[in-house]
Order: structure tokens, then C-alpha cells, then sequence
């Protein structure tokens, strides 16, 4: 049982800068995103405007099914690091990426009405708390369900913190990012199990949406009924990957039999200077909230 669990909690993309070990996190920022299949943070110090750690946890072998389940691999974590151990961060925010969430625009939104958005694509439970985020860029509002006992285990370590859906995060970003390109932009965030397609216009949000898959086949079947629908031509869409996946992988090799104009996102990121990261696009919305 221990061997498993030491296993269970072994980062497997660690950075650090030398910075680090002299910073007494006072003035630092820490962001923590959470999925049922993966755990990742960052922190971020306000004095020299740069990321000065990075870890990432990947939660894909466990097979874990709810945030009840959840929530033991995740205390193995924070016990076992002692970056996550510090109670002195002048800021805690966490991101929840899963499927239970859906975006409202703001003309057709109301507080009292949080749980009927969702119900048409997902269960809900009449105990399930459902939580929204205002996404400034786009007038809308993200609407989900946050995992409240991991909320409540954050809590009882660091105090208030904020907490955020990842797709609002993204959306957000993004919309920032192209607001001022006028050509049509399909972005694809991808996760080990799931995967975000966002479709832009001069930084309108078009299309959105999350879709869990198991093969490569999966993935491209989805695209490619997102292009469908939207009239996107597959031989000219300017389409950006960001997240876990690289040009070895098979996602990427069937994605570019038939996506033509597909390349990874690349952006150089002067705040993490200080961190060896070798992959730009694959965490994205953590390494570039700030």
C-alpha cells in the first residue's frame, strides 16, 4: 500500500527556478488545477513578474471515478510536498477542469436560474452546488458544478482562496489572446480523457465544448463534426493545439490527416524564464493567468 502510494503522488513534470529556494512566498501567487484524472500547480511571484515553480501530477492510473474518490490522492499530495505545505501565500486560486459546466451569455443569464442551464447536458443532483464565473472578454457567464469537498479540504489548509472553472480561464484567455485577428480560429485544449474545442472570430466566442474521448478516433470524429456543423473548411481552419499532446502523438498524427493548417500553439512566455519547460502549449491556462 505504500508503495502504491508513493507512486501515486510522484510528480511527472517537475521545474523549479534557483529563485526559489531564497523566496519566502510572501509575495507569490499559488494556482492549482484539478481533474479527476490529473493534479497541477504553479507559483507565481509578483516581485519579479515570473513563474517560479511548476509541478504536474498525473491522476490517469488510479481510474478515478467522482471527486469523493478523489479526494484521498489529492491529501497524499499536499503531505507529501513541502511547496504545498506553506500556509504564507499572499493568494491561493484553484481550477476545476471537468465536464459538468456550460456556458450562459450574459443577455440570457440569471442567478436563480444556475441549475436549468445545466440540466439539459448533464445530471444534476438536487445537492450538487453549482457555481458560476463572469467571462468579462466574451459577456457570458461559465456555469458548473465545483467539487465541494475538495473545496472543503482546500479550505481547512490555506483559508479563503478563489476558485474558478478552467474553461472560463480559457475562454477568457483566448478571447484576449485573438481578440484583434479577424480570420477564424478553432482551438483545441486537450486532457488525457477529454478535450475543449473553442472557435473564434476577431475574439467572439463561435462554438464551444467539451468531449470526452477514448481513442484517436474519438477525438477526430468530434473535430471533425464541429467543423461540419460550423462550415469549417478542414484545408484552411487555422487551428491551434494546446495541452497534452505532442507531434509523436497519434491524436496529432490523425489530426493532421485531415486537419491541414494545424500547428501546436507558441508563444514565448518571458515569465517562465526561470523554469525549464520544454513543452509551450501544454499548460497553457496555468503558465499564462498572470
Amino acid at each position: 500500500m505504500e508503495t502504491g502510494r508513493l507512486s501515486m503522488t510522484k510528480p511527472n513534470n517537475k521545474t523549479h527556478s534557483k529563485s526559489l529556494e531564497k523566496n519566502d512566498l510572501k509575495e507569490t501567487y499559488l494556482s492549482i488545477q484539478i481533474s479527476l484524472d490529473g493534479f497541477s500547480f504553479c507559483i507565481y511571484d509578483r516581485t519579479s513578474s515570473k513563474y517560479i515553480a511548476f509541478e504536474a501530477y498525473s491522476l490517469e492510473h488510479l481510474e478515478i471515478q467522482n471527486p469523493e474518490s478523489l479526494l484521498a490522492p489529492l491529501q497524499a499530495i499536499f503531505e507529501e510536498n513541502v511547496l504545498l505545505q506553506q500556509n504564507n501565500f499572499k493568494k491561493v486560486s484553484v481550477h476545476y477542469n471537468n465536464e459538468l459546466s456550460t456556458i450562459v451569455p450574459q443577455k440570457y443569464f440569471s442567478e436563480d436560474k444556475l441549475d436549468s442551464y445545466l440540466t439539459h447536458t448533464i445530471k444534476v443532483l438536487a445537492t450538487d452546488f453549482i457555481a458560476f464565473d463572469e467571462i468579462d472578454a466574451l459577456q457570458a457567464n461559465a456555469v458548473y458544478i465545483p467539487y465541494v469537498n475538495i473545496n472543503n479540504y482546500l479550505f481547512s489548509l490555506f483559508g479563503s482562496f478563489e476558485y474558478k472553472h478552467s474553461s472560463s480561464v480559457l475562454l477568457e484567455t483566448l478571447s484576449n489572446k485573438f481578440k484583434a485577428t479577424q480570420a477564424k480560429k478553432m482551438c483545441v485544449n486537450v486532457s488525457s480523457s477529454s478535450f475543449q474545442i473553442v472557435v473564434l472570430e476577431e475574439g467572439k466566442l463561435l462554438f464551444f465544448n467539451a468531449f470526452h474521448y477514448q481513442t484517436a478516433e474519438d477525438f477526430i470524429y468530434y473535430i471533425l463534426f464541429v467543423c461540419e456543423q460550423l462550415q469549417l473548411d478542414t484545408n484552411s481552419i487555422d487551428t491551434l493545439l494546446f495541452g497534452d499532446i505532442e507531434k509523436e502523438s497519434e491524436l496529432f498524427r490523425i489530426a493532421y490527416q485531415y486537419i491541414r493548417n494545424i500547428n501546436f500553439y507558441q508563444e514565448i512566455n518571458e515569465k517562465t524564464s526561470e523554469l525549464e519547460i520544454t513543452s509551450k502549449h501544454a499548460h497553457y491556462t496555468l503558465l499564462n493567468q498572470f
